[in-house]
């Protein structure tokens, strides 16, 4: 039986690389060309600090310290799904989403056994216009 030192010299490390953040263009994600259209999310600017609290507000609906923002009806409400079966599966760019619906705001798991990836029933995130993604799951 190998030990903890013993396996840790087996693997390999790789040594840390050079990170670099590059900007991405997104004004070509804009549905349409009209200077008053604003659509949710654009110029959302946050620390990772409190997007981190924010997602962990969509587990529960509370605070870490336990304040409730959204009500149990509304927090229940919210991770509903809303599409009609005929309109699955969701497609977010050329990949589609197979066992998520969309509640309100957020994409959310309906069927683990049709993801293509590992997750739990209580999944739920979105992907934003620069590339980004987020999820939580429970």
């Amino acid at each position: 039986m190998f030990g903890i030192e013993d396996i840790s010299s087996l693997i390999p490390l790789t040594p840390p690389s050079q990170q670099k953040l590059n900007a991405i263009e997104v004004d070509d994600m804009y549905p349409c060309n009209d200077t008053s259209f604003r659509r949710g999310g654009h110029g959302l600017f946050s620390t990772l600090d409190d997007y981190c609290r924010f997602a962990s507000m969509l587990l529960t609906g509370a605070t870490a310290s336990g304040e409730k923002i959204l009500s149990r009806n509304m927090h229940e409400m919210m991770l509903k799904n809303r599409i009609p079966p005929e309109q699955l599966p969701l497609k977010i760019g050329i990949a589609p989403l197979a066992g998520y619906g969309w509640g309100l705001g957020l994409w959310v798991m309906l069927d683990t056994g049709k993801a293509m990836g590992l997750t739990g029933e209580s999944e739920c995130g979105w992907s934003g216009a620069a590339s980004t993604c987020s999820w939580v799951d429970a």
